[in-house]
C-alpha cells in the first residue's frame, strides 16, 4: 500500500542512540515521536503491507474512516474481485458462508508481519461481490512467505462456498495423491 501515513517511532540522537525517559513507575522507557511515513511505488519501495495499523485514520468522537491509500487499495481490489467474479461466473452469495483462503506473501524485509491484520480490508473489498455481507465470510491463512528479491507482495486467494468445502478438499486430496508414486 503506497501513500501517506502516521506513525510512532523511537526517538534517536544525533547519534542514532535511542532517548530514553522515566515513567510515572520509575521505569526507564524510550521516547516516542509521532512521524509521517511515505511510500512511493517508484525506486523498488515495497510499500506498506495493508495492516489495520495503516488502513484508518481516526476522526472525532472515536469514529474512523479508511485512509486514503487504503481506499484506493480497497477499489483496486473490488475491481480485482469482480474480474474473478465475471471470470469464474460467481453469483454474490446472500446469507451463505464462503471460505476465502490467504497466503500472504510479504516484503522480503525484516519486518516482522501478522497475517490476520491484512483481513480486514480484504474482507471489505469482496463484500458486495463476493458475499452479501463480510459476516459470512470465514477467512482462512494458510501460509505466509517472502517475495524473493524486486518482487512486490501480494495475496494469493482461493475462495468457494462453505457448501462446497468437502468437495474440494476431496479434490486437494485427489491432486495430492496422483504424486505419490505407486511403489512408495
Amino acid at each position: 500500500m503506497y501513500g501517506k501515513f502516521r506513525a510512532e517511532r523511537v526517538k534517536k540522537d544525533e547519534n542514532g542512540n535511542t532517548i530514553y525517559k522515566i515513567n510515572k513507575k520509575g521505569e526507564k522507557v524510550p521516547v516516542k515521536e509521532k512521524v509521517w511515513i511515505e511510500h512511493k511505488e517508484e525506486n523498488g519501495d515495497p510499500g506498506v503491507y495493508p495492516s489495520v495499523n495503516h488502513i484508518y485514520v481516526n476522526m472525532a468522537k472515536g469514529r474512523k474512516r479508511l485512509s486514503k491509500p487504503a481506499e484506493e487499495l480497497k477499489e483496486k481490489w473490488e475491481a480485482l474481485a469482480m474480474m474473478w467474479a465475471k471470470d469464474n461466473n460467481w453469483e454474490m452469495t446472500k446469507k451463505e458462508k464462503v471460505i476465502i483462503e490467504l497466503t500472504a506473501y510479504f516484503p522480503n524485509d525484516n519486518k516482522v508481519r501478522d497475517t490476520n491484520n491484512a483481513f480486514k480490508l480484504l474482507m471489505d473489498a469482496l463484500e458486495g461481490i463476493i458475499y452479501d455481507n463480510d459476516h459470512y465470510a470465514l477467512p482462512r491463512v494458510m501460509d505466509f512467505q517472502r517475495v524473493k528479491d524486486g518482487e512486490k507482495p501480494y495475496f494469493k486467494i482461493n475462495i468457494y462456498k462453505k457448501e462446497d468445502e468437502y468437495e474440494v478438499l476431496q479434490q486437494r486430496y485427489r491432486q495430492g495423491s496422483d504424486a505419490i508414486p505407486a511403489d512408495g
